[in-house]
Parts: C-alpha cells; sequence; structure tokens
C-alpha cells in the first residue's frame, strides 16, 4: 500500500509535459511572427491611392469651408453696414418730425393736466400708502404684543392615561 502512493507521488509524465508546453509554445511564436511580418510590409499601392484621395478631398473641402466664411463674414459687414444706414436714417426722420409738431403739441399737454384730477396713478409710487401701511402694521404689532404681555404665563402640566383591559376578551 505504501509503494501505490509513493508512485502517485512521483511525475512520470514530465517529460511529455514539458514537451507538449514547448510545442505551443512553439506555435504562437510562430503566429506572433506572422503577424509582425504582416505589419512590417508596407501597404500596397491601392491602399496608398485611396489614402491621397481622401487627403485631397480633404483639402478641396478645406478650402471650399474658408470660401464659404469669407462669403459670410462679407455679407455680415455689408448687412451691419445697411442697418447703420437705415438707423441714420430713422434718426434723421425722428429729429425732423419732433422739431416740426413741437408747437402744436403744447396745448395737448395742458388738457391732459386737467384730466389728472381722477387721482388714479397706476404707474406713479404709492409712497404714502405705503407709509400709511407700515405704521398701521406697527400699531398691531405693539397692541399684539401689550395684550400678549398681560396673559399669564401658562405652567406645563403632564398627564398620563393607562389603558387596562382585562386578560379574558
Amino acid at each position: 500500500m505504501a509503494t501505490t502512493l509513493a508512485a502517485d507521488r512521483f511525475w512520470v509524465d514530465k517529460a511529455n509535459c514539458h514537451n507538449a508546453e514547448r510545442q505551443y509554445y512553439e506555435l504562437l511564436s510562430k503566429e506572433m511572427d506572422g503577424i509582425t511580418t504582416l505589419t512590417a510590409t508596407p501597404a500596397s499601392g491601392e491602399v496608398l491611392d485611396r489614402v491621397a484621395a481622401i487627403e485631397k478631398d480633404n483639402a478641396d473641402l478645406r478650402k471650399l469651408i474658408e470660401s464659404l466664411r469669407s462669403v459670410c463674414l462679407e455679407t455680415q459687414s455689408r448687412v451691419t453696414a445697411l442697418e447703420k444706414k437705415v438707423n441714420a436714417e430713422l434718426a434723421g426722420k425722428t429729429v425732423a418730425s419732433t422739431s416740426a409738431p413741437a408747437p402744436a403739441s403744447n396745448a395737448a399737454p395742458a388738457k391732459a393736466e386737467a384730466d389728472d384730477d381722477d387721482d388714479v396713478d397706476l404707474f406713479g409710487s404709492e409712497d404714502e400708502e405705503d407709509e400709511e401701511a407700515a405704521r398701521v402694521r406697527e400699531e398691531r404689532l405693539a397692541a399684539y404684543a401689550a395684550k400678549k404681555s398681560k396673559k399669564p404665563q401658562i405652567i406645563a402640566k403632564s398627564s398620563l392615561i393607562l389603558d387596562v383591559k382585562p386578560w379574558d376578551d
């Protein structure tokens, strides 16, 4: 029985395992050599022609984009000049229109001042009302504080309620 255990611990196939491992790694290295030779070979003429065509198209597109950019900038400067011209013409017309009818408009404000008696000021400030509202609020707060100070302080009381039920339900 001791001899069978001794035989089990002895590695008889060690040489075979090492040979199999060596062959496996040799196979892997041959495959890697094939890959390195593929990467080391220069690209074919067809691929180089395609790359050159793509680079040429890229350069043409860059030129086209640059020309479109210059056209856009030129158009923008023309529009800006036209806007300035139109604004100057409109400003000249408004100055001319305000200077001519000025004597006729003096009668209209006098009539508008007479109509201002209705005491409704939609866009004016309501400072008087704000001050009055603040004064009323302060009076109410003072009255509340005085009323609260007259009340006696409540002493906290605790209560404990026990709900006892019979055992036989």
